[in-house]
């Protein structure tokens, strides 16, 4: 096809709209919105679109232009070696390439996208597509980029270095799903007006590296999933994370399961009302600071540790009730350091076991003995799992070196004691004894 291209279909085609498998569009100008014009409703066995030498000034949106809503999915789109006399009027490219489950093959060199201020779901859905080469998007006006590339689980690699995304504020989903992608770099990305992150590297299960210390999240109010399942990622480094207005943390480090430590020590967290699951299925976290963590606005914190199954020490020196808390501590079955704020009164999930105040050395049988008895304290607490014993020395007439007459010894079960010798004038010390008759010596 050549000469004019209007957005309304020729009605020559009408007749074989169910025939037709590949369409080449050269040496046209193109004009309007060109939504939904290649959908796979309308061409219902269409394979191949080649837009070449053609003039796409006129072109103002490719909006659902490629989407599919069946199996029966396009396999390549060619759009280059085109041309703009006039400035670009392509501002809608909204799941132009959604759900095209088919598509292989897909150059968009010939894509001007300069004025282009919405890109949510472009590319999301093309399972198969192995490259796909966008390093020269001008992204300077969009403001949308949500879904940008969910589910393109094949890709392994994809360069958005050069994106400048200063204008975007929704970044949820962009990268959701890139199950194969070995390598990221956004470290230069602008996120300083971005306000949502939910999900935005969610699932990136083969990823080992991502440097996001240069994010500026301090508009973030959505981080919910934000590394959801990064199984690979054994370093995150998010110490210069701005999230004093962040409301959602639900997932947010959910199943990192190669993370070996996490510094969150510095997260504002006045604003949050959701952390379900954040740290649950981090299967190789030891310790977690979060001693600055302020949870007086959160109302979910179901699951928030589940199944970090390697969790040693916990520090929550200033949490609060949330109104649900569910399976909080449920499949923590090594930690053996709680340091908890007074105000947090119910520790669901924690193992049913010997528990024991390090301080004051009372003893726990059960969950509820430990948790009525924290409900009673006035400040943070630091228990202890394991069962102790007290053994009272009584030197019988000597005294020890600090001339006490008694000496109280509390060890967890297993440990040494720690030899005491007391004297008293004219006599040797001969052992400790348990019982008055000095008949049963103490090993």
């Amino acid at each position: 096809m050549f000469g004019n291209v209007p957005s309304s279909k020729p009605s020559a085609w009408n007749s074989y709209l169910k025939s037709i498998k590949h369409i080449e569009i050269e040496e046209a100008t193109l004009t309007g919105s060109f939504a939904y014009y290649f959908n796979n409703t309308i061409f219902t066995v269409l394979e191949s679109v080649r837009i070449e030498r053609s003039n796409l000034s006129g072109v103002t949106s490719f909006y659902y232009a490629f989407y599919s809503s069946n199996s029966k999915t396009i396999k390549e789109v060619i759009i280059r070696d085109n041309y703009y006399p006039e400035t670009p009027s392509l501002t809608n490219m909204n799941r132009m390439f959604a759900n095209s489950s088919n598509l292989s093959n897909v150059d968009v060199s010939g894509l001007n996208t300069s004025s282009v201020t919405d890109m949510e779901y472009v590319f999301a859905g093309p399972v198969g597509l192995e490259k796909l080469d966008v390093s020269h998007f001008d992204t300077s006006s969009v403001t949308n980029m949500r879904g940008m590339f969910q589910g393109c689980r094949a890709l392994e690699e994809l360069d958005v270095s050069h994106f400048d995304t200063s204008s975007v504020t929704n970044m949820g989903d962009v990268f959701y799903s890139c199950n194969a992608l070995k390598e990221l770099d956004v470290s230069n990305f602008d996120t300083s007006s971005v306000t949502n992150m939910y999900g935005i590297f969610r699932e990136c299960i083969a990823l080992k590296e991502l440097d996001v210390s240069n994010f500026d999240t301090s508009s973030v109010t959505d981080m919910q999933y934000m590394f959801a399942a990064c199984n690979s990622l054994e370093e995150l480094d998010v110490s210069n994370f701005d999230t004093s207005s962040v409301t959602h943390m639900r997932y947010m480090f959910g199943s990192c399961n190669s993370l070996e430590e996490l510094d969150v020590s510095h997260f504002d967290t006045s604003s949050v009302t959701n952390m379900y699951g954040m740290f649950s299925y981090c299967y190789n976290f030891e310790e977690l600071d979060l001693s600055n963590f302020d949870t007086s606005s959160v109302i979910n914190m179901d699951r928030m540790f589940e199944n970090s199954t390697a969790l040693k020490s916990l520090y929550l020196d200033n949490f609060t009730d949330a109104a649900s808390m569910t399976d909080m501590f449920k499949g923590t079955t090594s930690l053996t350091y709680l340091f908890v704020s007074h105000n947090l009164s119910t520790f669901t999930g924690l193992e049913n076991t010997n528990w024991y105040d390090e301080k004051n050395w009372v003893q726990f049988a059960t969950l509820s003995q430990l948790q009525t008895y924290h409900r009673k304290q006035s400040e943070p607490t630091g228990y202890r799992k394991g069962a102790f014993l007290s053994l009272t020395m009584d030197a019988m007439g000597g005294e020890f070196e600090d001339t006490e007459e008694q000496k109280v010894q509390s060890k967890i079960s297993g440990e040494y004691w720690d030899e005491i010798v007391p004297v008293k004038e004219d006599y040797y010390f001969d052992g400790w004894y348990l019982d008055q008759n000095f008949t049963n010596k103490f090993d």
